[in-house]
């Protein structure tokens, strides 16, 4: 689940939630769910000194069931490297309305991080329905440009793009022809094709109707679609059709200069359809119609694909032969001229009809004569099985991909090849009990692997923020909660012997719940097992945040939204931690939305009273992401600060004594990027057994797409900075949650690029291990800890699974 933590981004709280949801390489889900948490027991074996605690993972009660979705569209893909693709498509939930898209298909996108595919949903415009994706192009690891088409709240149906950039996507209704004419959704996608040169430049083809009859039955004329980014503004136009030609569409665009591209489809010459592709140089399109082999009778409807590298150009697409069997062909450019080639299929396999308005394989190009094609063909016994062919050394050789566990069959359609025999392919299959599920096929070397990619599922969701424990069996943990309307609202899970229990929690009055992605609840302390006290935040209209509190009182939660210092009650602000020395002495630390002041809000004496913390020196912003108070009058809080937008977040330390709070600035491992501009806090958490025996986690940039684990040790009146060990090599670690019993004694939990991550200090010795996830789920990420003695911990976080999200628990497998 590995989290991207935001750059460049405002909002520096939200921006480290948001940044955890992408840890899973996702965005939080716009209409569904938040940060995907887990919550967990774990039982640790201390051991020998430095020796790495084992895991094991269980579920934990379900807070809402949800119903399963079914995978509309065919996905496309696209990889910046061997271990980071992005897929996009579209799928339908089954059972649940949506009143924002009528009920109908959600778009969706899958990101794989390392070994790990985690699913979201996708923005939309306002209004519409009908949403569907048809290809993606990642210029970069980072950034990412998606094309299709929505119906928009009028009717009809229009293009559409969605570009990744920093985390997260955004939806544009894109601009269409003077004389365009959209009725009706089309099964052939408005654009079917991108490819982009850089992060600010992309192509993308399809084709747009005009209609030229008296009725609006009747008649239409349809025209290649051309969309072209440049400087951040999209602009539609068209492509000219060869002489003589009419009803012209484009599927596929291949790019290898912003103003050097070839794209292919269809049109219509002497009454049939014939093989099209478009040439761009500089600005102007020049039309060319393709050869089929010599033996065909009858071309299919339009290539799928094409992929570029250089001015060398492979086409695939399908054909009938004279003697009525299909075929698929591949057409490779040289100059000017197309050379048909009949791909080879596996012993006695043969083709179906190929004539089909939709995507039925890909080819991608990872250097000039090395190439790889997907499709699906007929096996001798029948049925249908995914189809792979590789070019190499000018000949084509043709293997049957496998099916996932369970599946009959499996059907191909994108592909992305971002090194020689390195791959991914995404498309579809027929899981047990019918439907579609997304599927992924895998190359690397001369070996396919096949697997699934998880479906975001709109039901209730609960994710797990914060946790505490007085014993290995009494623990008290608080989230959000998502259900059918999309709305979040607390709820709380308690541990009591060996049972956990989950209960939803009141907003104060007045709050108006949100689908807001940041969890509402995100810290809590627990000083006896019947007083709790949760913070967060409760919503209130156009998206303004109230600082809230939740206090258990044996076994009762009531809710009460705190106060701000005179003259800024009307400002937004949320809390992140809090620590509590007993029931009537607790600390919380957060800011303002605007990040100008940090919020501390201490309860004494039954009543709880505000004060702010300003950036040090002329830094202009400041947020607290967690506090420990080893005493009633003496605390320890961590966050950041940074300056202007982008601004360079770095790590910072407030200490109170007394009524008093001082602010001092941190340094970072001497491996720290100093130009990397994250705006979130690097220090996530803190733990402190005496006010001058404390240790923080977070994390920090090593370049711009890695991070490394940071703790920093207070030891007397020194913080020192440090970077422990890891098992993993994997670009994207960070440290969530920590606790510490003595100065030799803490643990931090985490994740690493999609696997939970658990550091143990004894002594002076950091020793990582990972923790093995549930079966069935994709990725998971730790996001708290409490440990009750130096066997005895529990760990918090996140987990995605095949039927959503849910709470798990981890123990000790010993």
């Amino acid at each position: 689940m590995a989290s991207r933590p935001d750059f460049d981004r405002s909002d520096g709280r939200k921006n480290t939630r948001n940044a955890l949801a992408r840890m899973w390489g996702r965005t939080p889900y716009a209409v569904v769910t938040t940060a995907l948490l887990l919550v967990g027991t774990a039982a640790l074996d201390a051991g020998p000194a430095g020796a790495a605690p084992t895991w094991r993972t269980t579920d934990l009660p379900a807070v809402g069931a949800g119903p399963p979705a079914t995978f509309e569209s065919a996905p496309a893909v696209s990889c910046a490297s061997v271990t980071v693709c992005v897929a996009v498509g579209s799928y339908a939930p089954i059972g649940v309305a949506s009143s924002s898209l009528g009920g109908g298909v959600i778009p969706m996108s899958a990101s794989l991080t390392g070994p790990t595919w985690s699913a979201q949903v996708l923005p939309w415009p306002a209004g519409s329905s009908g949403v569907s994706l048809s290809a993606v192009s990642c210029p970069s690891a980072s950034v990412c440009v998606a094309v299709g088409q929505y119906s928009p709240a009028g009717g009809g149906v229009r293009p559409l793009a969605e570009s990744l950039a920093d985390g997260t996507w955004t939806a544009t209704a894109l601009p269409s022809p003077s004389r365009a004419y959209f009725t009706s959704l089309s099964r052939v996608p408005l654009l079917g094709g991108v490819s982009c040169t850089s992060v600010t430049t992309c192509v993308a083809v399809g084709v747009y109707p005009v209609h030229r009859g008296r009725t609006l039955a009747c008649c239409y004329r349809y025209y290649p679609l051309v969309e072209t980014l440049a400087g951040g503004i999209w602009t539609a136009s068209t492509a000219p059709s060869p002489r003589g030609g009419s009803d012209a569409s484009l599927s596929s665009v291949s790019c290898s200069e912003p103003t050097t591209c070839v794209a292919v489809g269809n049109v219509t010459v002497s009454g049939g359809p014939s093989l099209l592709a478009e040439f761009l140089s500089g600005t102007r399109w020049a039309p060319a119609l393709v050869a089929v082999p010599s033996d065909g009778s009858y071309p299919a409807p339009f290539p799928w694909s094409v992929s570029c590298v250089g001015s060398r150009c492979v086409a695939l697409g399908a054909y009938v032969a004279a003697d009525g069997a299909g075929a698929v062909v591949a057409e490779t450019l040289s100059g000017r001229s197309w050379t048909p080639t009949s791909l080879p299929l596996p012993p006695g396999g043969s083709y179906g009809f190929p004539f089909t308005y939709e995507p039925q394989g890909a080819v991608s190009c990872s250097a000039i004569g090395l190439c790889v094609a997907v499709s699906s063909y007929q096996p001798s016994g029948g049925g249908q099985e995914a189809l792979g062919e590789m070019l190499s050394d000018g000949t084509w050789t043709p293997t049957s991909l496998p099916s996932p566990s369970g599946a009959t069959s499996a059907d191909p359609q994108g592909l992305s090849c971002p090194a020689p025999q390195a791959c991914v392919a995404v498309g579809s299959y027929p899981p047990i009990g019918g439907g579609e599920g997304p599927l992924t096929e895998t190359l690397s070397g001369s070996t396919w692997t096949a697997g699934t990619l998880p479906l975001p599922v709109p039901s209730p969701d609960a994710s797990i923020s914060a946790l505490s424990c007085i014993s290995a069996s009494s623990c008290v943990a608080v989230g959000g909660l998502y259900g059918v309307d999309h709305f979040q609202r607390p709820f709380e899970e308690t541990l009591s012997g060996a049972s956990w229990t989950a209960a939803t929690l009141r907003f104060p009055d007045h709050s108006v719940p949100s689908g807001d992605a940041n969890p509402v609840m995100q810290g809590l302390s627990c000083p006896s097992a019947s007083s709790c006290v949760a913070v967060g935040y409760a919503p209130g209209p156009a998206l303004t945040e109230h600082p809230l509190v939740e206090v258990m009182s044996g076994a009762a939660w009531k809710p009460e939204r705190l106060s701000l210092p005179e003259g800024m009650q009307g400002r937004s602000a949320s809390l992140a931690g809090v620590s509590c020395s007993s029931a009537t002495s607790c600390v919380a630390v957060g800011a303002l939305q605007s990040e100008d002041v940090a919020v501390i809000e201490t309860l004494a004496g039954g009543t709880w009273v505000p004060t702010v913390l300003r950036p040090p020196g002329d830094e202009p912003r400041i947020s607290l992401s967690s506090v420990s108070c080893p005493s009633a009058t003496s605390c320890v809080a961590v966050g950041a600060y940074w300056g202007a937008n982008p601004g360079f977040s770095r790590p910072l330390v407030a200490t109170e004594s007394g009524a008093v709070w001082h602010v001092e600035k941190l340094n970072l491992p001497s491996n720290a990027r100093s130009d990397v501009a994250f705006t979130v806090p690097l220090l996530r958490s803190v733990s402190c057994p005496s006010i001058t025996s404390c240790t923080a986690v977070g994390f920090y940039p090593t370049s711009f797409d890695s991070t490394a684990p940071l703790v920093e040790t207070l030891s007397g009146s020194t913080w020192r900075p440090l970077s422990p060990p890891v098992t993993t090599k994997d670009n994207w670690t960070l440290l969530w949650g920590l606790s510490c019993l003595s100065t030799g004694s803490c643990t931090a939990v985490g994740e690493s690029d999609g696997l939970p991550l658990v550091e143990t200090k004894s002594a002076t010795t950091w020793t990582s291990t990972v923790v093995p996830l549930p079966a069935g789920d994709s990725g998971a990420s730790l996001q708290g800890v409490s440990c009750t003695s130096t066997a005895s911990c529990t760990a918090g976080g996140g987990g995605i699974g095949v039927s959503g999200i849910y709470p798990v628990v981890a123990s000790d497998a010993t």
